[in-house]
């Protein structure tokens, strides 16, 4: 397997894109912008996964939620410090216990 891909539909896929990039020190790899100021597809490289983000439509089909786990391994915690405190910007946190 060359990737993976995980595909993001929002609202707002330019700002969505901004932050992608800088939560995961993401190359970008290609904007294809849509006729209203979105992207209809793009494209990050995000520590060699990527990540597609486009325009939230009002003919998409919703289905399931989907979640998605980026897994750095021993020494990656900078990573996942440096995006937690990107996308923490007007979040909604959920703690969970493991106890």
């Amino acid at each position: 397997m060359l990737r993976t891909l995980m595909q993001i539909y929002v609202k707002g896929s330019v700002e969505a894109v901004d932050t992608y990039q800088k939560a995961f020190n993401a190359k970008i790899l290609g904007l294809y912008p849509d006729d209203n100021g979105g992207y209809m597809h793009s494209e990050l490289n995000a520590h060699g996964q990527i990540i597609a983000v486009s325009e939230l439509t009002d003919n998409l089909v919703i289905g399931n939620t989907m979640q998605f786990c980026f897994h750095f391994g021993e020494g990656g915690e900078e990573h996942v410090k440096n995006a937690y405190e990107v996308l923490k910007n007007e979040a909604t946190i959920h703690a969970m216990s493991l106890s």
